[in-house]
């Protein structure tokens, strides 16, 4: 007997999918307005406007039409997200801060493509590595940006910023909403084990009620014998002629 093998789908009609993809658009639009007027420069559209735009609009899209039946074919939009913010944590000036985010992005490269593609079980591990970066940024880092008095922020870094909320939180979202279907290895689904079977089901139509009652329950002598009845009379028991 083939022995099931797990594999990771979204329901598109579920909760987690339309969150992750509505905030994968909003997430879209942000970094778009953030690059407004700066198309000019080739090298520059190419890795910061065409780059995410395109990773996020064929990560909704994949995940819309085939989230349910292969959600392994979010890996290439999703490298495509990771080679984006790997580039934007390679021109970090700060070196602690660049290979922190390298490492984060090498990180969940392998924990999404382990996860989709089963050979990580744990999802509970997405939902941290996208929960606690998405926790630590919108509620101490942004925070202490906005209370900036002497240094704000620029418009332009607001939007990525935003853009980016919105990825992590359409991420831990997603995270939440896999789940497991068992297959064998013919890519079948593994069917349910039947419940036992009980002995009143197994006897099959003996255990059903007999319209009359039965007479192989107990000795023939148990059963009472109607009195005064004629169909129960024999020829030694029937009246003499000369009695009247």
């Amino acid at each position: 007997m083939d022995n099931p093998r797990t594999k990771f789908y979204v329901d598109n009609n579920s909760f987690w999918a339309h969150s992750a993809v509505v905030l994968l658009a909003l997430a879209t639009v942000f970094q778009f307005i953030a690059c407004w007027g700066l198309w000019n420069d080739r090298v520059y559209a190419l890795t910061q406007i065409l780059l995410p735009v395109a990773s996020f609009f064929l990560f909704v899209l994949l995940l819309s039409l085939l989230g349910n039946k292969a959600l392994w074919v979010t890996i290439l939009p999703f490298l495509g997200g990771i080679a984006f913010y790997g580039l934007q944590a390679w021109f970090v000036e700060d070196r602690i801060v660049m290979m922190i985010g390298i490492a984060y992005c090498v990180l969940a490269t392998v924990l999404y493509v382990g996860t989709v593609l089963s050979l990580i079980r744990a999802r509970w591990l997405l939902v941290l590595l996208f929960a606690v970066p998405f926790l630590y940024r919108a509620f101490y880092r942004d925070v202490l940006i906005l209370q900036n008095v002497e240094q704000p922020a620029t418009f332009a870094s607001g939007m990525r910023e935003i853009s980016l909320l919105c990825v992590l939180l359409a991420m831990t979202l997603l995270a939440l909403g896999i789940r497991k279907r068992s297959r064998d290895r013919k890519g079948k689904e593994a069917p349910l084990s039947p419940p036992p079977a009980s002995a009143s089901s197994a006897s099959g139509s003996s255990s059903a009620p007999l319209p009359f009652p039965s007479t192989s329950q107990g000795p023939a002598s148990d059963a009472p014998m109607p009195e005064n009845n004629p169909t129960f009379m024999t020829s030694d028991s029937s009246p003499d002629d000369n009695s009247l």
